[in-house]
Parts: structure tokens; sequence; C-alpha cells
């Protein structure tokens, strides 16, 4: 964090020179640059001062109030945030003045902070990977680079929630939405491949063996044997109703050729991002009950655009070259 005064008088300069080529191109008036940038009244009437008495927009030595985090205090806040990332401003602000640093508000703290690019952001959830499975990643990657990927069928069930709230939306200010404490929910599977897509199954309850076959054979079996009589691949993750013996016994003798899947790799299944973008439609949509749930599920199901699907499949030769290059880690697609 050496750096860390360097970058902080670099934006305070950029944010005056910015605000002097607004000037410069008509917009003259406070409220008009204020609306611009979002930089505060303060800094934009000082910057207008300096504008009209034609001072350059360099601060001069010793100008403006002294801050109260000096180069040693900001490399010390910097650490403390890099090794306690959840801390509050408030717990930031009183670790750094048990080691010397002034005492100042946790709003402070976080002015600086924002100040060089930090912001508190909700870590994204990855699935655990240990270094044998990642070692697994890149062997599967790699043996099955040369795959044919428009004769796989992929497939994996999704659990999709009523009065789901992840879009932002416009208002004055935040919005307060009543949601029940649990939240009623469906599990849905389905299938996808360049030729054509299975119906989509609304399970009830949690998946077994017993009701993983049973939605094999209802929605599986005879829509792949239509759309590939020469012969076809079905891909499932590894959890245990996919790998129990009795759906193997099952596999076998319904002569469906299974491909072998690595541990811990939803980021490689095409099918995961489709489900996000069901679960986006869905959130527009909002419907208000189980019933209208499923019934919209279905639909946007039945309405996917095949280019859609045929993209996804398609990107499979690019999600193994990226886990292979990652050494196994978790990829974004």
């Amino acid at each position: 964090m050496a750096g860390v005064l360097f970058l902080v008088k670099n934006m305070e300069l950029e944010a005056r020179i910015r605000l002097k080529n607004l000037y410069d191109s008509g917009f003259t008036k406070a409220n008009q640059l204020f609306k611009l940038t979002k930089i505060p009244l303060r800094t934009i009437y000082a910057v207008l001062k300096r504008i009209k008495s034609k001072q350059g927009m360099e601060r001069k030595p010793g100008s403006g109030a002294r801050p109260k985090l000096q180069g040693n205090d900001r490399r010390r806040v910097a650490g403390i945030v890099l090794k306690h990332r959840k801390y509050s401003g408030e717990k930031i602000a009183i670790e750094a003045h048990k080691k010397g640093s002034p005492k100042v508000s946790g709003r402070t703290i976080q002015r600086f902070l924002k100040s060089i690019g930090w912001r508190k952001l909700t870590p994204r959830k990855r699935p655990y990977l240990t270094k044998a499975m990642k070692t697994k990643r890149v062997e599967w990657c790699r043996k099955n680079i040369n795959t044919d990927w428009s004769k796989v069928c992929f497939s994996d069930e999704s659990t999709f929630q009523l009065y789901r709230i992840t879009m932002k939306q416009w208002g004055k200010k935040q919005q307060s939405i009543p949601v029940p404490k649990h939240s009623p929910s469906a599990m849905v599977w389905g299938g996808i491949s360049m030729r054509g897509n299975t119906d989509i199954a609304i399970i009830d309850g949690s998946v077994n063996s017993d009701k993983y076959i049973d939605t094999m054979e209802e929605y599986l079996s005879w829509t792949l044997g239509v759309l590939y009589p020469d012969g076809w691949v079905y891909q499932q993750d590894n959890a245990p109703p996919h790998k129990s013996k009795k759906t193997n016994e099952w596999f076998r003798a319904n002569g469906i050729v299974v491909l072998e899947w690595p541990p811990g790799s939803p980021d490689l299944n095409p099918i995961e991002r489709l489900w996000a973008i069901i679960k986006q439609q869905l959130e527009m949509i909002n419907p208000t009950n189980l019933c209208e749930l499923k019934e919209a599920i279905a639909k946007i199901w039945n309405n996917i655009d095949y280019s859609t699907v045929k993209s996804l499949i398609e990107s499979m030769p690019e999600r193994l070259e990226k886990c292979i290059a990652a050494n196994g880690a978790t990829i974004d697609v």
C-alpha cells in the first residue's frame, strides 16, 4: 500500500481537471456539475473559484485542511482492511487508533477507502475445491477437450423461489417489499441439447433415486431417443441420487451412455447459465403463488430461443480451456 498517498492525490487532481473540462464545455453552474459528476458541491465551488481567478488545478503546497489520516495512517488502515475484510468502518477506526493513528469516525474510514476504489461487497459463493478436485477437473478437461458436444444432453435440477429479490429497482429511496419468512419454492429438472430440449419436470419434494429414475423415464428417454436416433450421451452432476446403484442399473438397462463428470463443476455445465436467465425473467414476471410460479417456469422454458441454447453448448471448449488455464480453479463464464 506504499502508493496510497499518491493514488489519492492523483484522484483529487483528476476530479478538479474533470470539472475544469466540463466548465470549458459550457457547464458553468455548480448544480449542473454536481448532477454530472456527483463530486461534492464544496469541491465544485472551490474549483469554480479557482477557474474564475485563473488559478491552475494543481493544489498549492500546504493549501486545504490537513487530512486527519496521513500517509502512515492510510497505510495502516489499508493493512487492517486487507487482514480483516469483514470489519465495519467503526471497527477499523478503533483498530487503527489502537496502533497509533488519530481517532476518526467510521465514516471517515469509509470515505478514504472509497477514494482508493474499495467498496464493501457481498462475496459470491463458489464451490469449495480441494487440490485433488482441481487436479481431477484439469484431467477431465484435457481428456474431453475434443469431445463432440453436439451429441451431449446437459441436465440439472434447480430450485426456484417465490418473491426472489435480486434486481435493482428505480426509485428515489430504497423500496421495502414484504415477503414471507420462508418463501415457497419449486424444484425442477431439465435437459438441453443441440437438437432440442427435454420438457421441464416439476419435482415435488426432495429428489431420491426413485424420483430421479421416474423423471428420466418420463422426460428423458423418449425425447432424446427421437432427437438422436443415432445415439447420444447424457450429462449429469455427481449428486447421490444420480450416482446410486439403482440409478446406474437403470442407465445400463436402458442403454444410456453417461458422461463422466468432474467433482464440484457447475461452472462447466452450460445449463447453469440457462437457470440464471430463467430466474431473471421470473423476477420480472413476479408470480404471486406457487401455481403461477410453476406455470411461469414452464412457459419460459418452452419459449427459450434455440440460439441461446446453441451458444451455451458451443461455449464448452472455451470453458474447458479456461479451467485448464486456471489449474482447475472455478472459472467465470
